[in-house]
């Protein structure tokens, strides 16, 4: 069923600069997104180090590079950040746990429902500042112009069709000086054979044909496409996962997996 989910061969059918498919893919899964032993688990894991990424790139702490689930803090306490594709709500719940206030947004009902369940799970317990809509980003700008002090744009370039579009509309989004933080894969015969051959097909640790190669994208095409839209960036990291111990840690080398940071520069800026 999965694979006919992703089969590509018949039109592609487009909203707002969405796959259908890809809506309809992680969807099905909408119900394990938060299980320990869920398929696609592995994206909590990933917070292992997105959180301190986000964290640490929009503001400077004597805080260890180092996540545990359900940890809380003020440290991001006045900013207003928007997780785009946000799932079913694993990044944006950890950055709430943080102090931010967090809007996640999402073409898929079916995640959006699942992220407002866990959410109203969560907030028995803590005091959180986050909301979920339904709606694409190209949507969301039109009422939300310069809105955010962030952009998130986690695991989900390489899912969008037109990948410049997207962030366009994820800058527009954004003040001037506000970040926007971009992680996903690589475009090499490694990645290649790191995410999707081990990952999907030998090792299992995502569910098959979760990625397609062509839609991977390099750091430097990000950066590029981002100094286009007037934006400078500060830093590009690696990580790898450490599979056998479910951990995820920094390293310099970019090769699979990366987190980008860039900020917006005011009208005015020059920058080469």
């Amino acid at each position: 069923m999965m694979s006919e989910l992703r089969e590509r061969k018949s039109e592609n059918k487009q909203r707002y600069n969405v796959d259908e498919r890809d809506v309809q893919y992680f969807s099905a899964f909408a119900n394990t997104w938060w299980d320990d032993t869920g398929e696609l688990k592995v994206l909590r894991e990933m917070n292992q180090v997105r959180v301190p990424f986000i964290r640490n790139g929009l503001i400077v702490n004597n805080d260890p590079e180092y996540w545990v689930e359900g940890q809380t803090s003020n440290t991001l306490k006045g900013f207003k950040i928007l997780d785009v594709g946000c799932g079913a709500g694993v990044l944006s719940e950890p950055l709430g746990l943080y102090g931010a206030e967090v809007v996640g947004i999402d073409p898929s009902k079916d995640l959006i429902e699942a992220a407002n369940n866990h959410l109203s799970k969560t907030k028995e317990t803590h005091k959180l500042n986050v909301s979920y809509y339904s709606e694409t980003i190209e949507e969301h700008v039109m009422k939300y112009r310069e809105k955010y002090d962030a952009i998130i744009a986690s695991e989900v370039v390489e899912h969008v069709v037109d990948k410049k579009a997207f962030l366009k509309s994820c800058i527009e989004a954004l003040k001037p000086g506000g970040s926007i933080f971009v992680t996903t894969l690589n475009k090499n015969w490694f990645s290649w054979i790191c995410a999707i051959i081990f990952a999907e097909f030998i090792l299992g640790i995502l569910p098959k044909h979760t990625h397609i190669y062509d839609q991977f994208i390099s750091p430097g095409d990000v950066k590029d496409m981002l100094k286009e839209l007037n934006c400078r960036t500060i830093k590009i990291l690696g990580w790898r996962n450490e599979w056998f111990w479910s951990k995820y840690k920094f390293q310099s080398n970019t090769s699979i997996q990366y987190g980008l940071h860039a900020i917006k520069q005011a009208k005015t800026d020059n920058f080469h």
